[in-house]
């Protein structure tokens, strides 16, 4: 382009090219460890107070985490399911 003197240049937005953007909510399938530990007389007992402690469990502490989007949705509402 070449500025000649007293040339005004006006951006009309004609290089300007705007993406409209819009939230996307993703949810994700998690598969992964979680130590718990409890005290008890038997196997089933152990299992059985660990749903307990799982309830509470802090989820940080996850280990061999894998994790999958399984569907999204878009602000409008409109469902995909990833799967």
């Amino acid at each position: 382009m070449v500025d000649f003197p007293g040339t005004v240049w006006y951006n009309l937005g004609i290089n300007e090219r705007k993406e409209k953007k819009m939230k996307y909510f993703i949810t994700y399938k998690i598969d992964g460890r979680i130590p718990v530990e409890v005290e008890a007389g038997s196997l089933e007992e152990a299992v059985e107070k660990s749903y307990g402690e799982f309830a509470e469990a802090d989820l940080s502490k996850m280990e061999y985490v894998d994790a999958d989007p399984v569907s999204c949705t878009d602000e409008n509402g409109n469902f995909k399911d990833l799967v």
